[in-house]
């Protein structure tokens, strides 16, 4: 697997996005959000 977000600059704002992410989408994680509940984007 690439590396996540490859090209922003390694920093706070890129580890605090990062962080959320795998927050929101750890099944068991306070702030699991399940899949049916999260927003859908269309392109």
């Amino acid at each position: 697997m690439s590396a996540p977000l490859p090209s922003w600059n390694d920093g706070t704002a890129r580890q605090a996005l990062l962080d959320f992410v795998d927050a929101v989408t750890t099944e068991g994680a306070s702030s699991f959000v399940r899949p049916e509940d999260r927003p859908r984007m269309r392109g």
